[in-house]
């Protein structure tokens, strides 16, 4: 009977702390994406925000190829592992999972929505998220959870505390009871493709790293700013005029070469 207690208490264990059981619930992507790409304009809504709003498990690491950096970090991944490819938008998975384009990268909902967990592949492995030293990414990424987003710094912050921070539902008021200091913000609109941005409620600064998070929901989709979106509009009709212009003087160029060129009578 001893002997039997024992076996099931080894096996309890093992189940506890069994790697499988450690990732359940965390479900990692690396979304590589790019401010002025039409099929982005579709995609970026959908990763950066409809689904974070709806699978809590997900965790996405994203790197906008716009910043010289994270385009570099993306010919890496394509000389890493042949089956990414420098297009955007993609999803990358695992190794030989890798969703390229827009067709493909809507289609790994059903992916999210059936699989229990997936770690981070980063150009050493594959790697958990829990177990992510987020300071130790490479480029500049973004880190999306839930409803919160991550821009990490320069600075060495301690990876356990971040990882506490994400988990939070108050970031402000968990580091408030742990006495360190950090500095209200106000939060910044992040740019996605198509003149849209997601806006956040609330924003905080811990030495060079911000963390922008609502206290219900993902992130919301807004488009940009009027005058941002009037300067837009003022420049195209600008170079529809300007275009116009050119056009017209080439035809009148054309008249007058093909008058002075007639045979006088």
């Amino acid at each position: 009977m001893k002997f039997l207690h024992s076996i099931s208490f080894l096996t309890f264990l093992f189940l506890l702390y069994s790697p499988a059981l450690a990732q359940k619930g965390e479900f990692c992507l690396i979304y590589f994406t790019k401010v002025g790409c039409p099929y982005c304009a579709i995609s970026d809504p959908i990763v950066l925000s409809k689904w974070l709003g709806e699978y809590p498990k997900l965790r996405i690491i994203e790197y906008l190829i716009n910043d010289e950096e994270n385009s570099q970090l993306f010919e890496k991944y394509a000389y890493t592992y042949p089956k990414v490819y420098p297009y955007v938008p993609q999803l990358i998975i695992s190794q030989e999972n890798v969703a390229i384009g827009l067709d493909q990268v809507v289609k790994v909902e059903k992916l999210i929505n059936e699989s229990e967990f997936n770690p981070c592949l980063l150009l050493e492995g594959q790697v958990n998220f829990s177990n992510l030293d987020l300071g130790l990414l490479p480029a500049h990424p973004k880190v999306w959870v839930g409803n919160k987003l991550i821009l990490p710094g320069s600075s060495r912050l301690n990876s356990t505390l971040i990882l506490e921070l994400i988990e939070s539902p108050d970031p402000a008021s968990y580091l408030d009871s742990l006495g360190i200091a950090y500095q209200r913000i106000e939060p910044e609109i992040i740019p996605i493709s198509g003149g849209r941005g997601i806006k956040f409620e609330k924003a905080l600064r811990i030495d060079d790293w911000v963390i922008e998070w609502n206290e219900y929901g993902a992130g919301k989709v807004v488009e940009l700013s009027e005058s941002s979106s009037e300067i837009q509009s003022y420049i195209l009709l600008i170079f529809i005029i300007l275009l116009g212009l050119a056009l017209l003087s080439g035809v009148l160029q054309r008249k007058v070469l093909k008058k002075k060129a007639a045979p006088k009578k």
